[in-house]
C-alpha cells in the first residue's frame, strides 16, 4: 500500500526538508504551500526528478481549510489511505500586544492555529478507520519562553502545543 503524507509549508524552510525526507524514503507527498509560483518553491528545486512523480503541490492558504481539503480530495492520491500529516506552516509577525489589532490577531491564528487544527481534525477522522497514521504540529520554544514583540507568535504557538496534545490524548 503507497503511504501518503500532507505536508503544510512545503515551499521552504522546515517544511522543504520533511517534503525532501519523505520523498527521499519513498512516501508520497502532498505539499501544501501559500505561494502561488510552483516552481519558485526551493523545494521543487532540490528534488529529482524520480522523485516529483511523488509529489503533488498545492499553492492555497491553510486559513481556507474547507477548500484545501476540497483540493487535497482532488489530488491524484485522494483514495489512497493518509498515512501523515506534518504541520509546518506558519507566520511570525512581530510587533507589541499593546498595538496589536484583532485582525492581525485573527490572521495570525487562523494560520498558526485554526487552519491546521482544522486540517488535523479531517486528517484524524480519515486516519481512524484505518487505525493509523501519524500527526506532527510544529510549536517553537516561543510558547513556553516569552519574548519581547513576538507575543503575537507566542500565543498561537502555546495554543498550537495544547491543542495538540489534547488532541493526542483523543486518538
Amino acid at each position: 500500500m503507497l503511504s501518503i503524507f500532507i505536508v503544510t509549508g512545503a515551499a521552504r524552510g522546515i517544511g522543504a526538508v520533511v517534503v525532501k525526507k519523505l520523498l527521499e524514503q519513498d512516501h508520497r507527498v502532498i505539499g501544501i504551500d501559500l505561494n502561488p509560483a510552483l516552481d519558485t518553491w526551493e523545494v521543487t528545486q532540490q528534488i529529482t526528478p524520480l522523485q516529483q512523480q511523488n509529489f503533488y503541490s498545492i499553492a492555497h492558504d491553510i486559513s481556507d481549510t474547507q477548500r484545501l481539503i476540497e483540493l487535497i480530495q482532488q489530488s491524484p492520491w485522494a483514495d489512497q489511505p493518509i498515512t501523515g500529516l506534518v504541520n509546518a506552516a506558519g507566520i511570525l509577525e512581530m510587533g507589541s500586544l499593546l498595538e496589536s489589532t484583532a485582525a492581525q490577531w485573527q490572521h495570525n491564528l487562523a494560520v498558526n492555529f485554526m487552519g491546521p487544527a482544522l486540517l488535523s481534525q479531517w486528517v484524524a477522522k480519515q486516519m481512524l478507520p484505518h487505525k493509523s497514521g501519524a500527526i506532527v504540529s510544529i510549536s517553537s520554544n516561543a510558547a513556553l519562553i516569552p519574548r519581547m514583540n513576538m507575543g503575537l507568535y507566542a500565543t498561537t504557538k502555546a495554543t498550537v502545543s495544547h491543542y495538540f496534545k489534547n488532541l493526542a490524548l483523543e486518538l
